[in-house]
């Protein structure tokens, strides 16, 4: 959803539309490390995902009681996603995964998927939801996403 403010009304935020049979949600997410790095999609593939998108990227962590109230749909989404690829060969799963992570539109499953890697390496890090936005040549920023 286009606006320049970043959402924190988890009625916008939940949409009645579906994907994989749960509600879509108009957030983002990505990973942040515990020494405050963020493990996002390159900001040139992020670029192309808006008519006003840049490389004048801007992350707004959504309030945590927001973030919070989005977790029973994340997990839904996450179940689904588990379950249709519960039957996959090896080889579509992979194929799948190498999608999600690297064609933007797909954070929830991607920060899903890299969450578990890190937390198998030992790494400790967080999936931050939250919107997404592109600094404009007014100074203003549109939040494409949350």
């Amino acid at each position: 959803m286009m606006t320049n403010e970043p959402l924190t009304d988890i009625n916008k935020i939940v949409k009645d539309t579906l994907y994989l049979g749960c509600n879509r949600l108009d957030a983002h997410s990505w990973i942040e490390l515990d020494d405050g790095t963020i493990i996002d999609y390159d900001d040139k593939i992020l670029a192309t995902t808006s008519a006003f998108g840049n490389l004048n990227i801007v992350r707004v962590p959504f309030p945590l009681n927001i973030q919070v109230q989005i977790l029973p749909f994340v997990k839904k989404l996450i179940d689904a996603f588990n379950n249709e690829t519960s039957f996959c060969s090896t080889q579509q799963l992979e194929q799948i995964t190498e999608n999600i992570m690297s064609c933007a539109g797909k954070c929830v499953l991607r920060t899903y998927i890299m969450k578990k890697l890190y937390t198998a390496q030992g790494i400790k890090c967080k999936v931050v939801y939250g919107s997404l936005g592109f600094k404009q040549p007014n100074n203003k920023y549109w939040y494409e996403y949350g």
